[in-house]
């Protein structure tokens, strides 16, 4: 599967890592609530340690992690079905449509793919196939097929995507790959539209889908 890489970023850990994970809210189809907020850059961060910490060897001494960003290319997205930006309504009837009102990025939730080896030097490869599934909700009776004609994507989608990433093992040291997704959250306005008289808000939800993973490498002694 295509990507591209987008972003890399190297965090040098100077200190021990004493810090606390932070609860990152999971949310889809089957658990209804309100939008998920943007989550910080420490937050996810912090939840990632925690997790990764406890699956290090006792003693280890961690040198530096290393975030790096690819991104899937949609369009070869398997199952996946482009949708254009509005609905065609059945004239005559009344009907819901889906307005797009924010969308953002969302790092973090539960892991997808891990593995780690060493001592180096040596090369580390993370490479597997997941299954990643879009989902939707709202707080008023609009179909799928409405809400996918409004943010773009199929909302009821599941793709097969490939996770790929190397790293490269310095002389003596030991490292672990984890992947955890990147999501696409779509904030949408629902409105319908009588048989008589004019188009009035009806309530609103989101829709999400992985876009990318983020590949934390993990360097120890």
């Amino acid at each position: 599967m295509k990507k591209r890489a987008v972003l890399s970023i190297v965090v040098v850990l100077l200190i021990s890592l004493g810090m606390n994970a932070t609860c990152l809210k999971t949310v889809s189809a089957d658990n209804p609530g309100n939008p998920p907020a943007p989550s910080t850059a420490e937050e996810v961060f912090n939840a990632r340690m925690s997790d990764i910490k406890a699956s290090l060897p006792k003693g280890a001494v961690i040198d530096k992690v290393i975030v790096t960003t690819l991104y899937f290319d949609q369009g070869n997205a398997n199952s996946e079905t482009a949708l254009g930006a509005g609905v065609t309504p059945d004239w005559g009837s009344p009907y819901y449509y889906v307005v797009s009102t924010y969308t953002y990025e969302q790092h973090g939730g539960s892991k997808i793919a891990e593995t780690s080896g060493g001592p180096g030097p040596r090369s580390l490869t993370l490479s597997q196939t997941v299954s990643v599934a879009n989902s939707w909700s709202a707080n008023v009776g609009v179909s799928a097929s409405v809400v996918s004609a409004g943010v773009g994507f199929t909302v009821t989608a599941t793709v097969m995507q490939t996770c790929g990433y190397t790293a490269q093992v310095p002389s003596g040291e030991y490292a672990r790959i984890d992947a955890y997704p990147v999501n696409q959250v779509n904030d949408f306005d629902v409105w319908y539209n009588p048989l008589l008289g004019d188009a009035y808000y009806a309530g609103w939800g989101y829709a999400i889908r992985c876009i990318g993973v983020d590949y934390t490498t993990t360097y120890w002694h």
